[in-house]
């Protein structure tokens, strides 16, 4: 009789070079017990094995009285020393039981006194014997794996962290929180053993924003609980039903949190990989950022996108509903109503399940075309785009004479060549800037340059915060410090004293950063903000050398309202010290002696996700900037986000610095 076989799940794709480690803890001996950590540890092993078809000897697990402190520390361990996981095989590391949240030791936040730190509790936790495991250690064991066997590493965790109001809990609605108060004082030599002699120097925080060992998808946020309901956990049930339900090689780990919706926890994903297709190091290229839909009497969709989008009369969204498919197109004529975080139009298409729409079209760039050529058809396209009421179909404008133009185009040689006109760059010595394509590649090459100079020249009609001080930002050539590390032992980077490098202030718009290029220097900056709000932040490089957009620092994702990174009488830091973020180089091409690009920083009072700015290179050649590290590979449609309510005091800014780069000898201005 012939074998039938097996009914797997068609969403799904064989993952067998894929490992587990899967820990599950109810029954703990010292603090109280759980009803639904091993219930989901299980399901989550089941998944793995059943729809994933991952083997049997691939998965560890540790459930209730095996997941004592010693077991999960060597389970890590054997992770790191298993001679059947490949470099870049998948591995997964799921834990679902209580957390916590305890002091640090001084030596531990040296830079944060009085800072907490995150554990895990074992099942043997106990205050006079067992410690927790803390973040610190957790970090280690996960640096270590990656080392060995590369960053296609991704972390669950069904837990929480925060301490606040959990003794004494009551579960009379059934709802149970995965966290407990701990008593415990933790030694400053705890885990000697696996952080060996970079003990005491290495930063300890594991959940930060650029995790690059790992992606974390985190139950809920900071100062959040994670609970269980009626015998599981309410976010390893939502991950496992959106797994399930999905291509499980289409889907990124920011999409899984896309179709996560849960009343009293919101989800985090965290890490420099959060893009990639989850299991996957593959990243899949074209973001663009899903803006919500309301829809409201009279045939009129308040979206969720405005002002600070980049939204004005004449843009263009595609409406989509549940299942990603496109309603049509949606024109924002003068009778809409456009504010900073939202935009209300009207149409005559029927669009009752609009679900998301995506801003497909943006730009009116003033293009002065030198006629002749094979470019009399390219205009002729142009001028047939314009209709009867002269709406620009496409995003260029034509324009009769060079100085009100940013570009000049003309046939050469049998090339494109399109010739950059932007005044801004005389004053810096940038006088000369074209590039030559093929003539086939004009349309899109123009295409992009609108796109940059659309979000190049968007600002804010006041463009400034209600207050005299405002932001600055020092900008800062970086060195090794000789006696701070980060989680991988490594150098943490830090100012190099004496740079040239200006400080930068929105009240005086008239600063530039001007330098010496260091082909082998990293750079960084601190933003600091003097207003009376606390702000989100989005920052990206505009290189005029290639009309690329790179990103600096986008909105972390999160199913809820993320916390803002930049408080009020704080800093913020890119590039260097602790938090994760990568410092940026600079150099120059062959036969070239300056070069300026446009540090642009969108500052807001509410959330803003402008992930969609980001451009690669619309040429064939790039500047030596390397935009593809930089952020490129982190392109994929984000997690659709809910329509938030704007308050009156809901506002944005932007900060445009110049940022000037000279081969030795040049002056400055």
């Amino acid at each position: 009789m012939p074998q039938v076989p097996p009914i797997t799940n068609p969403f799904t794709k064989s993952k067998q070079n894929l490992f587990a480690l899967i820990i599950g803890i109810d029954d703990y001996i010292n603090c109280g017990k759980l009803r639904g950590a091993v219930a989901d540890a299980k399901a989550m092993k089941e998944y793995l094995e059943q729809d994933l078809l991952v083997p049997g000897d691939h998965i560890r697990t540790l459930f209730d009285h095996d997941a004592t402190r010693d077991a999960i520390i060597r389970a890590f361990k054997d992770l790191r020393n298993d001679e059947r996981i490949e470099n870049g095989n998948p591995i997964v590391i799921f834990y679902a039981g209580h957390g916590g949240e305890l002091p640090s030791p001084a030596s531990w936040t040296w830079w944060e006194p009085k800072s907490k730190i995150q554990c895990l509790l074992p099942q043997d936790y106990d205050t006079s014997r067992i410690p927790p495991i803390p973040d610190r250690a957790v970090g280690a064991l996960i640096e270590d794996i990656a080392k060995a066997k590369g960053d296609n590493i991704s972390v669950i965790f069904d837990c929480c962290h925060s301490a606040s109001g959990t003794r004494g809990d009551s579960d009379n609605d059934g709802y149970v929180p995965r966290t407990v108060q701990l008593d415990y004082t933790i030694p400053e030599d705890l885990d000697q053993d696996i952080w060996g002699d970079r003990a005491g120097k290495i930063h300890p925080k594991f959940a930060y924003h650029g995790l690059r060992s790992h992606v974390l998808l985190a139950a809920c946020g900071e100062k959040e609980r994670a609970f269980e309901h009626e015998g599981r956990g309410q976010f390893t049930t939502a991950i496992l039903e959106t797994l399930k339900n999905r291509a499980i090689d289409d889907i990124t780990y920011t999409e899984v949190l896309e179709h996560i919706h849960l009343d009293r926890q919101s989800p985090h994903c965290e890490g420099v990989n959060q893009h990639r297709i989850i299991f996957d190091p593959r990243v899949p290229a074209g973001r663009q950022v899903r803006h919500s839909v309301c829809i409201e009497d009279g045939g009129k969709y308040v979206i969720g996108a405005g002002l600070a989008h980049g939204v004005m009369y004449g843009v263009e969204f595609t409406m989509y509903n549940k299942q990603k498919r496109s309603l049509g197109v949606v024109v924002v004529h003068d009778d809409a109503t456009l504010e900073d975080f939202q935009t209300t139009v009207t149409t005559s298409l029927r669009l009752t399940d609009a679900s998301f729409a995506k801003l497909t079209r943006v730009g009116n760039l003033p293009l002065f075309p030198t006629l002749g050529g094979n470019l009399s058809s390219f205009l002729e396209e142009i001028n047939r785009r314009m209709d009867v009421n002269g709406t620009n179909a496409s995003n260029l404008r034509l324009v009769e004479e060079v100085k009100e133009a940013k570009l000049e185009v003309a046939i050469e040689n049998n090339l494109a060549v399109i010739k950059v006109l932007d005044q801004r760059l005389k004053r810096f010595g940038l006088t000369d800037l074209s590039f030559k394509i093929a003539p086939e590649r004009l349309t899109h090459a123009l295409g992009a340059a609108a796109h940059y100079y659309w979000y190049l020249d968007l600002t804010k009609e006041n463009n400034r915060m209600d207050t005299k001080d405002g932001v600055t930002v020092d900008f800062y050539l970086l060195k090794e410090s000789e006696s701070e590390y980060d989680e991988y032992g490594l150098p943490l980077l830090i100012p190099e004293p004496g740079f040239s490098g200006r400080r930068y202030s929105n009240v005086e718009i008239s600063d530039v950063v001007d330098f010496v290029v260091d082909p082998d220097g990293v750079y960084g900056i601190k933003i600091t903000n003097k207003t009376t709000q606390d702000l989100y932040l989005n920052a990206f490089l505009f290189n005029n050398s290639s009309l690329s957009i790179a990103p600096y620092y986008t909105q972390p994702i999160s199913t809820g309202t993320p916390k803002p990174p930049l408080k009020q009488n704080a800093s913020f830091i890119i590039g260097y010290g602790t938090t994760g973020t990568a410092p940026f180089t600079y150099s120059l091409d062959d036969g070239q002696d300056v070069d300026i690009g446009y540090l642009k920083i969108f500052f807001a009072t509410r959330p803003i996700d402008l992930a969609d700015i980001v451009q690669p290179p619309p040429f064939s050649t790039e500047n030596a900037r390397s935009w593809l590290d930089e952020g490129g590979r982190k392109a994929r449609t984000a997690a659709l986000p809910l329509m938030q309510p704007c308050e009156p005091k809901d506002t944005w800014f932007t900060v445009v610095i110049p940022v000037v780069q000279r081969r030795s000898g040049m002056l400055a201005v």
